[in-house]
């Protein structure tokens, strides 16, 4: 999942406007980008939802561009 918070800022999307959207902490969101946290499913949706992609696209491992 890194690489989907990693996409989020390569697509200069602001990070707390993006864990606003999908109803996430801000602090969840950097934890999923470092590694030290697994998203959980309604997070993955949550995520894409606000990003307008299927969840598919996050699960790929390549950058949400």
């Amino acid at each position: 999942m890194k690489h989907t918070v990693k996409g989020v800022l390569n697509c200069r999307l602001d990070l707390n406007e993006v864990a606003a959207a999908a109803g996430v902490g801000r602090v969840t969101l950097v934890r999923i980008e470092s590694g030290d946290q697994s998203p959980r499913y309604e997070t993955l949706v949550a995520l894409a939802g606000a990003l307008g992609r299927p969840v598919a696209d996050l699960l790929a491992g390549e950058p949400v561009a």
